[in-house]
């Protein structure tokens, strides 16, 4: 595979010298950069949206078509990249400093080239999305978008947090709604449990980069308020929705008692570890505590 250079080798603001680099590889080689450089830009959301967002679009679905599931995922999949190659094309800096893998701060593409590859995505989405009936899912995903980057909302913990939930629920309407029929009572019951789910708690994905986003100016919970209130805010939280969501979707009390156990666990986590190491491992949890939260709908799916 391709080394990832770092932005004094392969610096980012040098286009020219990039499309030369670019254009010296053998066109297999090429390819490979390129299909590289895509999974790059999502590699870190693979399993905090694709793969728990498809299986709540698979589950939620009132009747699920089998031959649908390929299509569930490659529309989370380009949906993401959208929002992916959105957010990358805004946040060199805080990337370099938390994250420099990534294709723009590791100078695998240009700041120029990520935001034409951007144009063509909006267009290529909102263009699929009409003609699978989900235009306004999409459109609303773009919107989202360039609120949260382009127009800079994140800086705010507040904007940050909703916009960041209302674009999960779309995710999981998008994908619902294309997995089978039309939504019912469950599934949009499913998705209003998810989206205050996630504008509760989201904010676990915070406590990992504070440097970076004190380098960015970005305002987050844990910056706003400290990290010993927004810790046990989120503990608290993650323990409410482990006890309130099993008893809607009417659980027995050994899965209430399985999901109480991973909330408290996760909880306790997050308020008592606090080293960078120790809130990226919590992240890890906190993305798989998300999974198993939304599978619990599958009760109601029997």
């Amino acid at each position: 595979m391709f080394e990832i250079h770092s932005p004094a080798t392969f610096a980012p603001s040098s286009p020219s010298c990039l499309l030369q680099r670019v254009r010296r590889l053998s066109p297999f080689r090429r390819l490979r950069y390129y299909a590289k450089t895509c999974w790059l830009f999502i590699a870190d959301d693979v399993k905090t949206i694709i793969l728990p967002c498809s299986t709540f679009s698979l589950i939620t679905s009132p009747r699920l078509e089998l031959s649908r599931i390929p299509l569930v995922i490659f529309w989370i999949s380009i949906h993401l990249f959208l929002c992916d190659v959105s957010n990358q094309s805004v946040s060199r800096l805080e990337d370099l400093a938390n994250k420099p893998y990534r294709p723009i701060a590791a100078g695998r593409i240009s700041e120029r080239s990520a935001r034409h590859l951007l144009v063509f995505l909006y267009i290529f989405c909102t263009l699929l999305s009409a003609a699978l009936g989900q235009f306004w899912v999409s459109f609303t995903l773009g919107i989202l978008a360039l609120a949260y980057n382009t127009y800079e909302m994140s800086q705010n913990w507040m904007a940050k947090n909703i916009l960041n939930a209302a674009a999960y629920v779309c995710f999981e309407y998008g994908g619902t709604a294309l997995a089978g029929d039309e939504l019912d009572r469950t599934a949009y019951t499913a998705l209003i449990l998810s989206f205050f789910t996630i504008i509760t708690t989201i904010h676990c994905q915070d406590f990992r980069d504070i440097e970076g986003d004190r380098l960015s100016g970005r305002i987050t919970l844990p910056i706003q308020f400290g990290q010993a209130a927004s810790r046990a805010l989120f503990s608290f939280f993650v323990i409410f929705w482990s006890i309130l969501i099993p008893h809607v979707w009417d659980m027995t009390f050994l899965w209430r008692s399985v999901y109480f156990l991973s909330g408290l666990y996760l909880g306790v986590c997050v308020f008592r570890r606090r080293t960078v190491e120790e809130d990226k491992r919590s992240y890890k949890l906190y993305n798989f505590w998300i999974a198993a939260i939304h599978f619990a709908v599958i009760n109601a799916r029997r």
